[in-house]
């Protein structure tokens, strides 16, 4: 993993993966809970980027990028929820819900939807007691507010570790996804 700080105070995190996304680019976004983006994150072809704003960003600056970087990376994007991101980066017509499949089969199935954090690797943090590596989806903005009073940078880490395992996990439905719709042809 390579992590820098950017000339614009962005603080990005870059992993490359072992597998390739062929199809489209997955994306995850991190709010302060109102009406901001905190952290936009991506997974595109081999690549996994996730960038932070700190607040020494300008945050239209931060926005112009990510509409920058949206135009390139390629379509169609998934999303967990793609109701949420949507919200937040419009292109309405080319989200793919990863959650969508899932929806169904629990429908069917009658069974309780199963949330990220049900789904590898948050999954495997939980089952070797590493769930202290990773912060629920409501404590984001509590960070972000806790880093804003404190202007302590390494209060960061746990919000943008959170993107990562998100995406990765996203990742993981996307793989899945696949499997099931060859499998049970969805």
């Amino acid at each position: 993993m390579i992590k820098y700080k950017t000339e614009s105070n962005l603080i990005v995190w870059k992993l490359d993966l072992p597998v390739y996304v062929l199809e489209g680019t997955i994306i995850d976004i991190e709010t302060d809970g109102n009406n901001e983006i905190i952290v936009f994150g991506y997974i595109s072809e081999n690549s996994l980027v996730s960038v932070l704003r700190t607040i020494q960003t300008d945050y239209n600056l931060f926005l112009r990028q990510i509409y920058k970087k949206l135009k390139v990376l390629r379509k169609p994007f998934y999303g967990y929820n793609t109701d949420f991101e949507k919200k937040f980066l419009g292109y309405n017509d080319i989200w793919i819900d990863l959650m969508s499949i899932h929806k169904r089969l629990s429908k069917i199935n009658n069974v309780k939807l199963p949330k990220l954090k049900e789904v590898s690797p948050a999954a495997y943090l939980n089952y070797y007691n590493l769930s202290n590596l990773d912060i629920s989806n409501k404590e984001v903005p509590n960070y972000w507010k806790n880093y804003i009073l404190s202007k302590d940078e390494s209060i960061l880490e746990a919000i943008i570790r959170h993107n990562v395992i998100d995406l990765l996990s996203e990742l993981n439905l996307l793989l899945a996804n696949k499997f099931l719709s060859w499998e049970l042809k969805l």
